[in-house]
């Protein structure tokens, strides 16, 4: 049997060893959030890019809403539904996105893939306080025909080629660097 004199529990850091720990670190951590950058999803190289084709649909007034027409600046296009919980979640950082980027060069619209009742759209629009375009594309639409989830958010260049593709709610940390590394690209 052993004596208590022989068995030695583990030996632990005093409080005064975790503050001096702490202090060498440091400098190694101001370092690493100096250089830190804001997290990205990834942003097709510009020569990868395809040019997404044109399009032209009716906004919940009736007035028509074309791409060509936006040549030059960055486009958000976003696919959603009123129904959709995802959609929802992600609106008001579009709603910020579209305030923040728009005086930038930013152009931002919905694409409302709710059938029937252009009413339910209008009183989402009124309820996320959304200031840019929503868009109903009847249902034979071909901008629709290869969604096959929702919310989609994609991302052109000035050009009108696709820099990003998002399935799933896109959030602010993700929305704000692509945008403006697309901002600063070259027109």
């Amino acid at each position: 049997m052993r004596s208590n004199a022989e068995h030695k529990p583990p030996r632990r850091f005093s409080p005064v060893m975790w503050l001096l720990l702490a202090l060498a670190a440091s400098p190694l951590l101001i370092s690493l959030l100096r250089n830190a950058r804001p997290l990205r999803a990834d942003i097709t190289p510009p020569d990868r890019r395809v040019i997404m084709p044109a399009f032209t649909i009716p906004d919940l007034d009736g007035k028509t809403w074309s791409l060509d027409e936006h040549r030059g600046k960055v486009v958000l296009v976003n696919f959603f539904a009123t129904w959709c919980p995802p959609c929802r979640s992600e609106t008001p950082d579009l709603v910020a996105a579209a305030a923040e980027y728009g005086p930038k060069g930013l152009d931002v619209v919905g694409v409302s893939l709710d059938r029937g009742d252009a009413e339910i759209v209008r009183q989402f629009v009124q309820q996320y306080k959304i200031s840019y375009p929503v868009l109903m594309p009847p249902s034979s639409s071909p901008v629709t025909e290869n969604i096959t989830s929702i919310p989609v958010t994609i991302l052109l260049d000035r050009q009108g080629r696709v820099a990003a593709n998002t399935v799933g709610a896109v959030s602010a940390s993700t929305l704000g660097p692509n945008i403006q590394t697309l901002l600063a690209e070259p027109g």
